[in-house]
């Protein structure tokens, strides 16, 4: 039985398959994330982002998928709608 610093910092194993890649969070930097235990050749995973934040695509998503105008996104902030 390892213990979580033996797993994940000094098994040559586990760093050699990539299981404790560091991702970016906007907000806490840099941390190391659950890796995934497979890879595949034609379809490996990559992680390189944290988890968006509360809010983080809103422009994105008010704006360019559901059409609405900076203005009224403005408007809806500025009420505390989102």
């Amino acid at each position: 039985m390892q213990t979580p610093p033996e797993r994940i910092d000094h098994d040559p194993s586990t760093q050699e398959w990539g299981l404790w890649p560091e991702s970016h969070h906007r907000e806490i930097g840099a941390v190391r994330v659950d890796g995934i235990p497979v890879h595949l050749s034609a379809t490996d995973w990559d992680i390189h982002d944290g988890a968006a934040t509360l809010g983080q695509h809103n422009h994105r998503v008010f704006g360019d998928l559901l059409g609405l105008p900076p203005a009224e996104i403005a408007e809806l902030e500025e009420a505390g709608v989102v």
